[in-house]
């Protein structure tokens, strides 16, 4: 499994070409179809379409316009994270390439200092270049305590191309800075591949790849646009075989999402990316146009009945008249859970067809809830003390719960302060 420097987009044999459009349409209408209720209430789970059209270009190759498709499925729950997704992109009816991806991680421990424990499988047919095949497990130490946190973690790896089999081993650590509308994250992380399969096992691979990477990164999220973008080097080695002995290379990457209904969104992005030898992809830069859309947000919602069991109010009436902004006219109720873990009862709107949830606790990261009946849920662990959240309905500004005391936060926004006994 020697480096190798693939065109963009290679020709494929039209079957082929039909079979990986086929299965990139499948595993997207299967995605959007799949109802959040069949996982039961303990997670909630998001698919998204993308659609639309990229400019790729790489050294020593004419650029082209390749029109792209993906989806990605998401289930988040209090214990565990699984997810799944497929893209595939196309030059011509004989130029195609297509990958897909599924993860699982389930955590263990504190609410503050969770153990992470999780496997991957990524399948790569990238034309011109064996299908590429690799799965392995990571273990992770997360901490955090209210709006900064990291982790440190390490992955075991098999990695097959063609009739080769290697094995890859990392480390890794980040730390994180978070508040109501932002996040920024850095991340140092180290791979070591042995790509010699007949000498993996019994000796030192006589061909090895390493690599070091550091990367920083920003999201900002407002009432109608989210931005996030990456900077980072990589600094790589080869030992036998024939690739460069050792390089630099630079990584650079933006996105911008606008949401223009609940369930529709533009997305740009430009960058590049590294080669990955290890797989055989080329280092590309891109420049991406698509528009996204959330099957789950065109389905109407239909109360279901009263939810079963009370809550403690953390709050008194909220006395939200019909005219305020639609987060506002929400109330946040806390149902006691099993061990640390805590169900959030939302009440929004009726018409609402999509309500998040973003927390200290979480690390401000969105978690969408699930509808149960007149109410929305999300299970999450919280521990006793005083806890920020917002939330958020059909796509519109970050704003407290109506029923929660609320202060300013740092960027000039209102936090809803909810107190846990």
């Amino acid at each position: 499994m020697t480096p190798s420097r693939p065109a963009l987009l290679r020709p494929l044999a039209p079957d082929h070409a039909r079979r990986a459009a086929s299965a990139v349409l499948v595993v997207s209408l299967a995605a959007s179809l799949a109802p959040a209720t069949a996982l039961g209430a303990q997670g909630a789970t998001s698919t998204t379409l993308d659609g639309g059209a990229a400019l790729l270009s790489q050294d020593n190759t004419e650029r082209v316009v390749a029109p792209t498709l993906g989806v990605d499925w998401r289930r988040d729950a209090v214990r565990s994270t699984l997810r799944a997704s497929a893209a595939g992109s196309a030059v011509s009816s004989e130029r195609w390439a297509v990958q897909g991806l599924g993860a699982g991680s389930w955590f263990f421990g504190t609410a503050y200092a969770p153990r992470e424990f999780g496997t991957t499988l990524s399948l790569l047919r990238l034309i011109g270049v064996p299908t590429a095949v690799t799965g392995g497990l990571l273990a992770r130490q997360h901490l955090s305590r209210g709006d900064v946190g990291g982790w440190l973690g390490a992955g075991v790896a098999f990695a097959a191309r063609g009739p080769d089999l290697g094995t890859v081993a990392s480390l890794e650590g980040a730390v994180w800075r978070g508040g109501p509308n932002w996040r920024t994250t850095f991340f140092v992380s180290t791979v070591t591949a042995g790509v010699d399969s007949a000498r993996t096992v019994l000796s030192l691979p006589a061909t090895r790849f390493s690599a070091l990477d550091v990367v920083g990164g920003a999201e900002w999220r407002l009432p109608h646009l989210e931005l996030a973008g990456n900077l980072g080097l990589r600094s790589s080695r080869w030992r036998g075989g024939d690739g460069v002995p050792s390089s630099i290379a630079a990584l650079a990457l933006a996105t911008a999402v606008v949401p223009l209904r609940p369930a529709l969104s533009v997305v740009l992005s430009a960058g590049n990316q590294y080669a990955d030898p290890i797989r055989g992809t080329p280092a590309v830069r891109h420049v991406a146009l698509s528009l996204r859309i959330r099957p789950s947000a065109l389905r109407p919602q239909r109360p279901q009945g009263p939810p079963a069991g009370g809550g403690l109010p953390v709050g008194g009436d909220n006395g939200v008249s019909a005219g305020t902004e639609p987060a506002a006219a929400t109330s946040l109720l806390v149902v006691a859970g099993e061990g640390g873990a805590r169900i959030l009862r939302v009440t929004a709107p009726r018409n609402a067809r999509r309500v998040e949830l973003r927390a200290s606790a979480t690390g401000w990261q969105s978690l969408e809830l699930l509808r149960r009946g007149d109410h929305w849920e999300a299970i999450i662990a919280l521990e006793p003390g005083t806890h920020r959240v917002m939330l958020r309905v059909d796509g519109g500004p970050w704003l407290p719960p109506g029923n929660l005391p609320a202060v300013d936060d740092d960027f000039g926004g209102r936090v809803g302060l909810l107190v846990v006994p």
